[in-house]
């Protein structure tokens, strides 16, 4: 598209442009024997921001889809930039009692279980406002559960609207209707929750493998920290990966056995994605505030889309 080719080729020069405009002004402001005039101040002390905020309406070239995508990793970036500062270790003031404030922010797996709560809540009861690539994700990542024999709509058009009963003895050796759907195959919960876990974590076990050069870097660091190091990373990436999109499910049917029948047949699963999101404190604090700002893009996306549908004002 002739639009995307603009962006990139405008954007430089715009806010090369608008950062060589600033700078005289910013110098002048510098020199001491020079008048300082309150708009020189805000200039210098926003020299740095401005160039960005008056070269951003380029971005109207983009389709209002992915500029809301874009929006929103800007947007996750300053948080995270923001809350970064959590984590470093600085000269901490007793004078200042506000001084430290960031330490008192909630941990970054707070955010990643109100991201997923909304996410799920999306996918189940609003899946037209859920997101296209994450939704090919987790129907690729819950074989066991989403079997391809039934359509995907029907399965959660029962999701949405059963109160949870029991299965009639005589037609099904499931002792539940949303057990009888999600596992047609598998009578028993258990093991059904361990095949899948076993299942998708031999496929994201895929995703941590040894580069070309680890024999080199062996020779070179100590043997046992990179193959610890290693298989540490990998472990809780995986385990992180695969027991959060298989215990949704599983945890589905564990909570109807707990439940009364016909009693919060949408709000339990509330419950199931914020246990859920627990396995993200398997990773590391960074990772942990990698994924939960990726999931908060994706939470905010479809936050964006359900108020769009519901006629809200379109942000542009």
């Amino acid at each position: 598209n002739f639009r995307y080719a603009l962006l990139p080729v405008f954007l430089p020069i715009v806010y090369r442009a608008a950062d060589r405009f600033l700078t005289p002004g910013t110098e002048d402001a510098s020199d001491p024997s020079a008048p300082k005039p309150k708009h020189l101040r805000i200039v210098k002390r926003f020299r740095s921001v401005l160039p960005a905020i008056l070269s951003s309406p380029l971005f109207v070239l983009l389709p209002e889809t992915i500029r809301t995508e874009v929006a929103l990793y800007f947007f996750s970036t300053f948080l995270y930039t923001f809350a970064d500062n959590k984590s470093r270790k600085e000269i901490k003031s007793k004078k200042e009692i506000l001084e430290n404030w960031r330490d008192y922010l909630p941990p970054a797996w707070t955010v990643s279980m109100l991201a997923n709560t909304c996410l799920l809540w999306t996918f189940i009861f609003e899946p037209y406002a859920f997101p296209e690539r994450y939704h090919d994700a987790i129907i690729k990542h819950s074989s066991r559960y989403l079997p391809r024999s039934r359509p995907l709509d029907d399965i959660r058009q029962i999701i949405a609207s059963t109160s949870h009963p029991h299965s009639e003895a005589c037609c099904s050796p499931h002792s539940f209707v949303l057990c009888e759907n999600l596992h047609p195959t598998q009578v028993s919960c258990f093991k059904n929750f361990f095949a899948a876990f076993k299942d998708e974590a031999v496929k994201f076990g895929g995703w941590f493998p040894g580069s070309p050069g680890a024999d080199v870097r062996v020779l070179y660091y100590r043997f046992t920290v990179i193959i610890f190091e290693f298989i540490d990373s990998a472990v809780r990436g995986t385990a992180f990966l695969s027991g959060s999109i298989t215990s949704v499910w599983a945890l589905s049917c564990v909570l109807q056995r707990i439940i009364p029948e016909g009693r919060f047949s949408k709000s339990r699963w509330i419950i199931n994605s914020s246990l859920s999101s627990m396995w993200i404190l398997l990773l590391s604090q960074s990772q942990q505030f990698a994924v939960s700002m990726y999931q908060f893009r994706l939470a905010t996306f479809s936050v964006w889309k359900l108020w769009k549908a519901r006629g809200g004002r379109s942000i542009k």
